[in-house]
This record gives C-alpha cells, structure tokens and sequence, in this order.
C-alpha cells in the first residue's frame, strides 16, 4: 500500500510540474504587463483555487476559517500574497531564464527557513549546495542583459524577485509542516484575491483591459483556470504519499523545460553565459536531492 501511494505521489508530482511547464510561455503570449497579468491572473487562479477548495474542504471548511483568521493563517495569506505579486512582477521585466532559474532554490529556502522555526540542523553538503546556487543564480542575473528577445526590466530586480517568491514558497511549505492545520488552498486562492485589489488599486481602480487577439485571451485563460491552480493542487498534494526530496527533483525540471517552452514558442533566448549559470544551479540542488535520496533510502 506504500510503495502504491509513493508511486501515486511522484506521478502526482510529475503530473504538477508537466502542467505548469507552459506557463511562462502562456504569460508571453498574453502580453500582459506585471499589474494587468497580476489582476487577471489573480482573479482567475484564485476564483479556481477557492472553488478547489470548496470541493475538498468538507466538512473541515469551518476549521479552515478559523485557522486562517488567526495570526498565524494571517501571516501564511500574506506570504503567498507575496509570491503572487513576485513572480507576476519577476517573469514580465526579465528573461523566464533569470526568473525561473532564481524560482528553483525554493527548496533550498525551505531547509533554510527550517532551521529556525522547525529547529533542524542541515549538513554541510546542504550549505554546499546554497553557495553552489547563490553562485549561478548571481552569474544568470549579471548577464541577464545578455538575453534574446527578453523583456527589458532590470534582470537584477527581476532575479531579485525570483528569489523571493522562492523564499515565500519556501516559507510557506515550512509554515505548512509546523502547523499542518493551514489550509493551502483556501490561503492561495485568497491570496490571489488580494493581489487582484491590490494592482487594482495601483491602476487608480480601474479594470485593466483583457487580452484582445484570440491567442492572448486563450492563453491567459488556460493559465488561470487550468494549468497555475492545478499545477499548485497536485504540487501541494503530491509531498503527502512521496518523499518532500522526490518532489524537490522533479520540481527542478521545471526550470528546465520552462525556458525550453519559452525558447521553442517565442524569440527569447538566453546567452551561454545564463545557460552556464542556470544549469550550476540545476547540477546543484540535482546532485544534493540525488544524494538526499540515496541516504533516505539506505536509511
């Protein structure tokens, strides 16, 4: 029964990552700046996820409310608010590349932000892999500018912004083990909900204008209602029956076949140079996940 749910789980974790691969495509073909994709994107995947929600909660829906207006279901809502804003903002100034390379160290965040709240202690091949990726993450982003066809934001701020929707995913996933009461779905989709008043209050209360070609309004469609809400479902389900180290791989390939979409759909390219620094990153956390799941397995 084990070995079925584990098996269920990496499939679920696969099932995840495969839909969410496109999305940094589907945001180029929508052609949305950061404040209009965060109002219609927020308004989309968090209508999705709260209706998610409300198929699954049961009869744990009152708990969840009240878990959720408590602090700490408070602070976990404005972290993911966080996230939200970071990545919209992030992956419309600079290269997928820059930003989805800055998104892989979630998990690298998640054993940082372990180390206070839940009190682990990592090894010395876990700061390893953190040097290993602060070093590529900082070569993709200084010669971000070098990116083909890439939007033309600051790949400093843009990387900047990456990284600190991996730090909120990574805080988040740590609030979630502490406390497992918090309810991810409702907090998402709520989450999303804010970001939707807050551009809309940037826009001066205006409602930013859909999409108008048919490929840009499929595309923003698709993203909010199919592929963010239930890539983050089955990513967010997956670690329950598999091993948080099996998920963390086949997360990584995300960071791969992200910008591999981008490449094959549009002209964005990026220069050897971000391609060096983005697959040290991709060899790192690979090489210590790898490592991390032979000793789980030996033990």
């Amino acid at each position: 029964m084990y070995n079925k749910l584990k098996t269920n789980g990496t499939l679920l974790a696969w099932f995840g990552v495969i839909l969410l691969a496109p999305d940094a495509l589907l945001i180029r073909f929508s052609g949305l700046d950061g404040i209009a994709l965060l109002f219609w994107r927020g308004l989309l995947a968090g209508g999705t996820l709260l209706i998610l929600w409300m198929c699954f909660s049961g009869e744990k829906a009152k708990q969840d409310w009240t878990v959720i207006l408590s602090p700490i279901g408070l602070f976990f809502v404005a972290v993911h608010v966080i996230n939200v804003i970071a990545f919209a903002i992030g992956i419309t100034m600079t290269s997928a590349v820059v930003m989805l390379t800055g998104l892989a160290t979630m998990p690298l965040f998640t054993i940082l932000f372990s180390i206070p709240i839940l009190g682990e202690r990592p090894n010395w091949q876990t700061w390893l892999a953190v040097i290993c990726c602060m070093f590529g993450i900082l070569i993709v982003v200084l010669s971000g500018h070098q990116a083909i066809g890439a939007p033309k934001g600051s790949p400093i701020i843009g990387g900047f912004l990456g990284v600190s929707a991996a730090a909120g995913l990574g805080l988040t996933m740590v609030l979630k083990r502490k406390n497992p009461k918090l309810p991810i779905l409702l907090s998402a989709g709520w989450a999303n909900i804010i970001s939707v008043i807050l551009a809309w209050g940037i826009l001066g209360q205006q409602i930013p204008t859909l999409p108008e070609t048919p490929l840009a309004l499929t595309s923003l469609m698709i993203m909010g209602t199919i592929v963010l809400p239930l890539a983050f479902f089955a990513l967010m389900v997956a670690p329950r029956y598999t091993t948080a180290t099996t998920v963390g791989l086949i997360m990584l390939t995300e960071s791969i076949m992200g910008p591999l979409w981008v490449w094959l759909g549009t002209t964005e390219r990026p220069s050897p140079l971000m391609a060096l620094g983005s697959a040290i990153v991709i060899a790192s956390l690979g090489y210590y996940f790898l490592r991390a799941q032979k000793g789980a397995g030996g033990s």
